[in-house]
């Protein structure tokens, strides 16, 4: 409880502007922490954890709070996603473009548990459809080499040529190399 009530007074904090200017709590999108006082005390006997935000993060933020057998309310300015994230798709790839090896373990991870996610909610979101990163070779490299790592399946093109010829609506240059795989996708937000 004493990491909840950590965790829920600094996302309240961080994002009392985005809610007050949304919820019409002031008018004129001024905000007070009076306010982030009030909506705590309000709900503090009913639920452990609040949760400002239904987007991706405040979604996960909840999953995971409730699931480690916390009450969760989430608080957000419509019954809709209403995040910076309301749009169709959003890329999800296993490949890290910047080549850190733990944050490529961890879009692995992700990928491979939204099967199970959306088994037990019922909400399909994730789209299969495989990703490419592009760039120059020391840009590609190494998060190539760590897919390898991660046992990842793709196949790397050698020219922006190759990348072209694969991908027919893309112009490359012809310095550019590229890895595709079969693993990404993009997950729908407003399915959530």
């Amino acid at each position: 409880r004493a990491m909840a009530g950590l965790i829920h007074r600094s996302i309240c904090v961080g994002q009392t502007a985005r809610l007050s200017t949304r919820a019409g709590i002031y008018p004129g999108g001024r905000t007070s922490v009076a306010v982030v006082a009030a909506m705590s005390q309000s709900h503090a006997s009913e639920k452990d954890v609040i949760v400002i935000g239904n987007g991706p993060i405040g979604s996960a933020v909840a999953k995971h709070v409730a699931e480690g057998g916390y009450s969760v309310l989430v608080v957000d300015g419509g019954n809709r996603l209403t995040s910076a994230s309301d749009d169709m798709g959003r890329i999800v790839r296993p490949l890290d473009a910047e080549g850190r090896e733990r944050w490529t373990r961890w879009n692995v991870e992700s990928i491979e548990a939204f099967g199970d996610i959306e088994t037990r909610s019922g909400v399909d979101f994730f789209q299969r459809c495989g990703s490419l990163a592009c760039g120059t070779g020391a840009f590609v490299e190494r998060p190539a080499r760590l897919l390898e790592q991660n046992g990842v399946p793709h196949v790397r093109l050698e020219s922006g040529a190759d990348v072209t010829r694969r991908f027919p609506f893309l112009s490359v240059p012809a310095t550019h190399v590229g890895v595709v795989d079969d693993v990404g996708g993009f997950v729908d937000p407003g399915a959530m």
